[in-house]
């Protein structure tokens, strides 16, 4: 009943950021979807999420049952606080995450590399087939640099906004009842010391594993969303619209920028046949720098000012593109 359930957060104002090397096993996270919590207006970016982890490093997420968040159940994404963290080698395992109104599973565009997700059972994921598309058994399909689905990114941009534009009203912690009496734990005598360096480690501790957690059934199940491409249906049309259209926007620069070089090799005289076949060849085998390389490297014949006006110029309607998509969400 929080805005977001657990969430280790690198921050520039944590000692020492990223924040890396957490165990989170053994819990149940379940029902974070309440607005009017008592929060701060940028928590608004861990709405709906049952497990956060932004700009997160070597972090092992494993049997925990997560359940009913309206956004996504588990979510690993870059941070961005005075200085941009993008997260790496985080492990998500042997979880079981179910009906999440956005992806149960989800990672976000962009990261370091090294993030990975495995037997977890699950419906839905955002970037599809996310399991097989970043293993954790060492292979080639762990992520690299890039990360996930920019849609991930994008709605956690959108609650960043709303934050920003002041439409958020979280609860006031000053009016809120106390909370019940808590448990304490067990026995804090006999409880093993806490790490000290060069002095005592903790102990070693049995956690429980996901088929002994019961779920509760409190009636506020969450009906998953129809998405197209990671966006809700259910958003505003422009929204709808301008997100789809950024979607797909960096295919068409690619294929615009392939189809350009290559237009241009083949009025090209001044060069042999040997030269424009390799010249092709990288144009068509190294996505995005290939057709680059060549527009501005390569001796085109193309005007400096098209050149510039379809590459840059292109760059950065797509990012006018992709803030506007954001504010509109």
């Amino acid at each position: 009943d929080n805005w977001g359930g657990i969430g280790p957060n690198t921050l520039d104002s944590e000692l020492l950021p990223p924040q890396g090397d957490a165990l989170i096993a053994g819990n149940y996270v379940h029902d974070n979807n309440n607005r009017s919590a008592p929060a701060k207006s940028w928590g608004i970016a861990a709405y709906g999420l049952g497990i956060i982890l932004p700009g997160t490093v070597g972090n092992r997420v494993e049997g925990n049952l997560i359940e009913d968040h309206v956004a996504y159940g588990i979510a690993a994404t870059p941070m961005i606080d005075a200085n941009l963290y993008l997260g790496a080698d985080n492990e998500v395992r042997g979880n079981l995450v179910r009906r999440s109104g956005l992806a149960d599973l989800a990672y976000g565009l962009a990261g370091q590399g090294g993030d990975c997700f495995a037997e977890n059972s699950f419906a839905t994921s955002m970037p599809p087939l996310i399991e097989q598309q970043f293993a954790c058994d060492g292979g080639p399909t762990r992520s690299r640099a890039g990360g996930g689905a920019m849609a991930v990114t994008n709605h956690l941009l959108a609650n960043f906004a709303a934050a920003l534009a002041g439409s958020v009203e979280p609860g006031d912690w000053r009016t809120w009842p106390d909370s019940p009496p808590q448990p304490t734990m067990p026995d804090p005598d006999a409880a093993p010391v806490l790490a000290v360096p060069e002095t005592a480690v903790p102990g070693t501790v049995d956690i429980r594993p996901v088929s002994a957690i019961e779920s509760v059934d409190d009636g506020n199940t969450i009906t998953p969303e129809v998405t197209l491409v990671g966006i809700p249906l259910t958003t505003n049309p422009a929204a709808l619209l301008i997100g789809l259209y950024g979607y797909v926007f960096p295919l068409i620069l690619l294929v615009a920028w392939v189809t350009l070089a290559l237009w241009d090799l083949a009025r090209r005289e001044d060069l042999s046949s040997r030269a424009r076949v390799l010249w092709a060849a990288g144009v068509l085998v190294v996505p995005l720098v290939g057709p680059l390389v060549y527009l501005f490297a390569g001796g085109s014949a193309i005007p400096r000012g098209l050149r510039w006006m379809v590459t840059l110029g292109g760059l950065l309607i797509y990012a006018a593109l992709l803030a506007i998509g954001v504010l509109l969400s």
